[in-house]
């Protein structure tokens, strides 16, 4: 690794694949591993490893469990282990908000010489506490970091003064994925259908982790009101999450049982993509929301919360923005509104985009360099 850039990236998440962690492994795996040497630390009470393990190992990455913030001490000393014992040219601190900068500090402490902030998102489910803390460390940042990266502008709002937004220091990094694997076609969207044993069916689709961001109860909502109207209507739950247990009893109260399937973390999502007719999410809020990037570069017709920042929205004509106060029978209209169109493939576009990971990921190398 003597010749190597090496790279400590924080922090990806116990047990699940999500967003976040799947928009960091589409760059880690189009880079030069001849280049860069990534390792990672997880987050965890429980020892658990990262839902994106296999991907990390394969890669030739190391994996570093530290205990989650709660535990103070033991979380410090990990850190300050690592960050000493290991030789890193940078960190890359991928955060949803600015509650806990210590990697930061102690990568700081250890003259690591670029430390990068890359926020995630436009807002936090926290406690008055927490999003006070976020905005007294929004102006002590650049102290600690050195680059600062945001998935969308509005996120970069929220994560960066002003100041440093209109440096060079400051760049939007997209949610960037391997569009060619998601164009769609039409052999594979029937094969999948078919697996799933969906075929005629009006397949809604839903990609997120079973929190309460993501709005699942909602979500839930919707499919019930497209289900009184078109009862051959199916719901595809792809994740995992604290709520799961909690959505799989609202959906057995509505009797929705064999119409809603729960997927899980899944490995196949260009597949899955293909499967759907439209894509529906109606989070509280997102710094991008990596699924409907995926969802498009898929030909899906999308509807979104309007709390979605509108960057999201980079086909012509495949999102539809819906406010999230509306009722859920108003949803359900619009999409059903939507339910036949012709899909044809979108990856010119994604690529014209800057959203084709193989374009954006030599960029990424020469921000590393």
């Amino acid at each position: 690794m003597a010749n190597k850039i090496n790279i400590l990236v924080a922090s990806m998440y116990p047990g699940i694949f999500g967003g976040i962690d799947r928009c960091i492994m589409n760059y880690v795996i189009n880079m030069n591993p001849d280049k860069f040497q990534f390792d990672f630390i997880c987050y965890s009470y429980h020892n658990e490893q990262p839902g994106c393990r296999k991907e990390i190992i394969d890669n030739g990455g190391r994996i570093f469990i530290v205990p989650g913030r709660k535990k103070n001490i033991s979380n410090y000393k990990m850190l300050n282990k690592i960050c000493k014992n290991n030789y890193y040219d940078i960190v890359w601190v991928n955060l949803g908000d600015l509650f806990n900068i210590r990697l930061l500090k102690i990568a700081r402490k250890h003259n690591i010489r670029k430390r990068i902030v890359h926020g995630h998102s436009i807002g936090s489910e926290a406690g008055i506490i927490s999003r006070l803390v976020h905005q007294i460390n929004k102006i002590l940042l650049p102290k600690y970091a050195t680059d600062f990266w945001a998935c969308s502008k509005i996120a970069g709002e929220y994560f960066f003064t002003k100041k440093i937004r209109c440096s060079s220091s400051f760049k939007i990094i997209h949610n960037a994925i391997d569009a060619k694997k998601f164009n769609f076609k039409n052999d594979i969207r029937n094969m999948k259908r078919k697996e799933l044993n969906v075929d005629g069916n009006f397949v809604i689709g839903h990609v997120g982790r079973f929190s309460p961001v993501k709005n699942h109860q909602f979500l839930v909502k919707i499919f019930y009101e497209i289900y009184k109207k078109c009862p051959d209507s199916i719901l595809l739950l792809i994740g995992e999450g604290e709520l799961r247990t909690d959505i799989e009893r609202l959906v057995k109260s509505l009797a929705l049982e064999k119409n809603i399937y729960f997927l899980g973390h899944r490995m196949d999502m260009p597949e899955l993509f293909h499967a759907m007719d439209v894509f529906v999410f109606p989070s509280y809020f997102e710094g991008l929301g990596l699924a409907v990037v995926e969802a498009q570069a898929a030909s899906l017709q999308c509807f979104v919360s309007k709390t979605v920042p509108t960057e999201v929205k980079i086909v012509r004509d495949s999102v539809s923005f819906i406010d999230i106060n509306e009722t859920a029978e108003k949803w359900a209209d619009e999409i059903l509104q939507k339910k036949y169109y012709q899909r044809i493939s979108t990856l010119e576009e994604m690529k014209n985009q800057e959203y084709d990971i193989k374009t954006e990921s030599k960029k990424m190398e020469l921000y590393l360099s």
